[in-house]
């Protein structure tokens, strides 16, 4: 294993420790029922503000 590698696998564990710590406090900072958070993995922003718009308001699909 060279320097290169080890630099990088720590920059990895600093990540995941960091994110999984975001996490523990965005869990504390809101009730569970308060709301949800999502993943949107998509590239049209006008249909994901489509989907979002109509959320917000109730409407049916």
């Amino acid at each position: 294993m060279n320097i290169e590698t080890i630099v990088v696998d720590q920059k990895s564990a600093d990540a995941v420790r960091i994110m999984r710590k975001r996490g523990e406090l965005m869990q504390e900072a809101i009730a569970p029922e308060a709301g949800c958070m999502v993943s949107v993995l998509m590239r049209d922003v006008e249909k994901l503000e489509h989907i979002c718009h109509r959320l917000l308001n109730q409407t049916k699909w």
